[in-house]
């Protein structure tokens, strides 16, 4: 990774279990979402 780079993981989570609705949650290792952005000369957006 460069130094005009940077990455960000976020694991996915599971809520609402049982009696603990919208106060208990997990956060899974193995998935999630990983968003990686980079500043480069071109103008534009790619997805």
């Amino acid at each position: 990774m460069s130094a005009k780079q940077i990455e960000v993981y976020s694991p996915a989570s599971i809520a609402n279990l049982g009696p603990g609705f919208d106060v208990f949650g997990i956060a899974l290792d193995e998935i999630g979402d990983t968003l990686r952005v980079e500043l480069v000369q071109e103008p534009g957006v790619e997805v």
